[in-house]
């Protein structure tokens, strides 16, 4: 049995987004901070224009949104895991501080984000699946994390409602968001 495609998936998928933006910015923030672009239209499906890894600083960040001007963004959010806590003492918590940064740039430029946890991109969207529909990117996990953070969301959207959030600063002024 042949695996379906990405596009396949999309439109047989019960649970995808009502509107699926025509551009969509994937990030992986943290030390080193995976980022993808990609393109949506109904004829076509879901296109990855370009996709890559920066070292985390804040204007080649700001370069990526005024590059592609996404519709949307989709990222990996944060969580202190109890298991990470000692590990994190005395962090200087550089990814929630970028995320935070991030937050408010997506907000002042009115981008509709959604965020996931780390295990909605990486559960269903395996190294296998990328690699068949043609996104795989070798030796570039952040950019691939990236990648399945916005495959996840195009096929599944918000999943359960506990589980994706998006900031309450950016509700009122998102299309995405169906209120519930």
């Amino acid at each position: 049995m042949t695996a379906l495609t990405i596009n396949e998936l999309v439109k047989r998928s019960p649970k995808r987004p009502k509107i699926i933006p025509k551009s969509i910015m994937g990030l992986d923030p943290g030390k080193t901070t995976g980022w993808s672009y990609f393109t949506y239209d109904e004829d076509n499906g879901l296109k990855l224009v370009d996709c890559g890894q920066i070292t985390t600083n804040f204007s080649k960040f700001l370069g990526l949104l005024d590059r592609y001007d996404p519709q949307a963004v989709i990222y990996e959010n944060y969580r202190l895991y109890p298991w990470k806590l000692q590990e994190q003492t005395w962090s200087s918590l550089q990814t929630p501080r970028f995320i935070g940064a991030m937050e408010f740039i997506f907000w002042q430029r009115k981008i509709p984000v959604v965020h996931q946890s780390a295990s909605q991109g990486k559960s269903f969207c395996t190294d296998a699946k990328l690699k068949s529909w043609g996104f795989f990117q070798k030796a570039k996990r952040h950019a691939n994390d990236s990648i399945r953070h916005v495959c996840a969301y195009v096929i599944f959207g918000r999943w359960d409602k506990g589980k994706i959030e998006i900031p309450p600063i950016l509700l009122e002024d998102n299309p995405f968001y169906d209120g519930e």
